[in-house]
């Protein structure tokens, strides 16, 4: 319940504003992702709550917030990428994938064949715009 309305409240706060708190946030959206995703009846403010979550990685500011916890992010979102309920969170969560990808090299090489891993899963998704977003993320993690 804690977390529907934290998911609400940061959903309806405009992106600038989460910005420059994005290191403090970071951590509560990926628990609160964590925990929404075991209810299918939350998969709109899951939804949501990636939007918020793509605005950060794709923003300089909150690319330098994510970066101490780029693997944190990382693992939370390959548990995302074949999320059953809906198409959206799963191309919104591959979008985030790609977007990581634009961090630095150390911080997210570890991570790559489990990237690579969870993407090639949605390669063979029955959503075509899920399809094609795997492939980017593919081409874009296998640079790496």
């Amino acid at each position: 319940m804690l977390y529907r309305a934290f998911a609400n409240v940061v959903t309806g706060t405009p992106l600038i504003v989460i910005l420059n708190d994005a290191r403090k946030l970071i951590l509560m959206v990926l628990d609160s992702l964590k925990l929404l995703s075991k209810d299918v009846l939350d998969k709109d403010i899951m939804y949501s709550l990636l939007l918020v979550l793509s605005g950060i990685l794709t923003d300089k500011n909150g690319q330098e917030a994510v970066i101490e916890n780029a693997h944190i992010i990382i693992n939370c979102l390959i548990g995302f990428a074949t999320y059953p309920h809906t198409m959206l969170v799963r191309e919104t969560t591959i979008q985030c994938l790609v977007a990581m990808s634009q961090l630095p090299h150390a911080r997210i090489y570890p991570m790559r064949i489990q990237v690579l891993q969870a993407v090639s899963k949605a390669l063979d998704d029955p959503k075509r715009a899920v399809r094609q977003e795997a492939v980017r993320c593919r081409q874009a993690w296998s640079e790496i």
